[in-house]
């Protein structure tokens, strides 16, 4: 008999609504977790999709876009758009000093719509 580990914490991304694990409920963290994974990715794709080739950093799509916090903001951005990347909807363009005061001064990545946008993947 083959025992199934639990799920990893923030590996919610995998899991629909309706596939939460038992027990848990719509404003649990797995819930919060994958509504706002759901709603900042759908808004940096729109975001993305209208700059074309125009560089841009995460932080300038989530504040045109109005993308609240994530429940884990050192991690959830990380995460999110590290899997975005391996989609191919986002590609690296280069560096540039952050423009969110959290980060202020520190170099991140500067991100341009990736293949599988320009394909009309998604």
């Amino acid at each position: 008999m083959t025992k199934s580990a639990p799920p990893i914490p923030g590996q919610t991304a995998l899991i629909d609504r309706e596939d939460l694990p038992e027990g848990a409920v719509a404003d649990s963290p797995a819930a919060i977790r994958l509504d706002w994974e759901t709603t900042a990715e759908t808004a940096i794709i729109r975001f993305a999709k209208g700059r074309g080739l125009m560089a841009f950093q995460i932080h300038d799509a989530a504040r045109a876009e109005q993308i609240e916090e994530p429940p884990d903001p050192s991690h959830d951005w990380g995460r999110l758009v590290q899997r975005l990347h391996r989609e191919g909807v986002l590609s690296p363009a280069g560096a540039a000093l952050s423009t969110r005061k959290r980060t202020a001064s520190s170099l991140v990545h500067t991100w341009i719509a990736g293949p599988a946008l320009k394909a009309g993947a998604r």
